[in-house]
């Protein structure tokens, strides 16, 4: 059975999809706002699921 393999984005490529800067998406990370990995070499990746979740968390918060 093959799995595939879940999309993961940049930390340069999440802000040009929110159309923040680099000292936002950190500030979302330290308040857990976003979910997030980090490679072996330090760097922030996030997966899709992660994205998700913190659009689906987000769009609660905009119909409330």
């Amino acid at each position: 059975m093959s799995e595939q393999i879940e999309k993961r984005y940049t930390d340069k490529e999440f802000c040009e999809m929110y159309g923040i800067d680099r000292r936002t998406s950190r500030r979302w990370r330290e308040k857990r706002l976003i979910a997030y990995i980090k490679t072996p070499l330090g760097q922030i990746r996030y997966l899709q699921r992660h994205i998700d979740a913190f659009e689906k968390r987000h769009e609660k918060k905009a119909a409330a």
